[in-house]
C-alpha cells in the first residue's frame, strides 16, 4: 500500500499588517527574537509573527512569503523534514497527510469576543462546523476547531459552513 506524502502546513491565515499589531518591535527581526523580547507584537496573542524564521530554515525552498499574511507553503516542493516545525516559536506549523484537505488555520484558544478583535478569520469556537460534520471528525476544544483526521472523509461540509472561513481547503 502507498503511503500517503505528508506535508506542513501553517495553522494560522490571519493579517499581520501594521493594522493588526499591538506595538512596534525594533530589534533582530526573526520571529525567535520577537517572541523571547516582547512574546510578539501581533494583536493575537497566536498568530504568526511573520518575520519568516521557517522560511529561512526550509532547504527545499517551500515556504514564501505573502504580503501581510503569515507564509504559505508549496506542498509539491515541501518534504516534511519538520525544520520550519522547530524555528515556529508559536508552534503553527504541524506536518499533515497531504491528502487530508482541509485545515483549522488558527490556533487561538481565546474566546469568540477576543478573536473577532483580533482577526477576520480566526476560530471563534461556534461549532457550526461539529454539527455539519457528517463524519463526527471535528470538536471544539478550548474555543478552537480540531480535525481529527483519522476520520476526516474530505466532504468540505466543514469549509462550506464554517462562518469566518478559518477552515482552509488546500486543493
Amino acid at each position: 500500500m502507498k503511503e500517503n506524502k505528508k506535508v506542513a502546513r501553517i495553522l494560522c491565515d490571519g493579517d499581520i499588517s501594521i493594522i493588526r499589531q499591538k506595538g512596534y518591535y525594533d530589534g533582530i527581526k526573526t520571529c525567535s527574537a520577537s517572541f523571547l523580547v516582547t512574546g510578539g507584537t501581533i494583536l493575537c496573542d497566536y498568530g504568526c509573527l511573520g518575520f519568516g524564521d521557517c522560511i529561512k530554515e526550509c532547504p527545499a525552498g517551500a515556504i514564501k512569503k505573502r504580503e501581510n499574511l503569515s507564509p504559505e507553503i508549496d506542498e509539491e516542493k515541501c518534504n516534511a523534514c519538520g525544520l520550519c516545525i522547530e524555528s515556529c516559536p508559536k508552534n503553527l506549523i504541524k506536518i499533515i497527510s497531504k491528502d487530508k484537505r482541509f485545515l483549522v488555520a488558527c490556533a487561538s484558544n481565546d474566546k469568540e469576543k477576543i478573536v473577532k478583535q483580533v482577526c477576520s478569520v480566526g476560530c471563534t469556537g461556534c461549532g457550526i462546523c461539529v454539527s455539519n460534520c457528517t463524519y463526527k471528525a471535528i470538536t471544539v476544544e478550548d474555543n478552537l476547531a480540531k480535525i481529527d483526521y483519522d476520520k476526516c472523509q474530505n466532504s468540505g461540509e466543514c469549509y462550506r459552513e464554517c462562518p469566518t472561513k478559518c477552515i482552509q481547503w488546500k486543493r
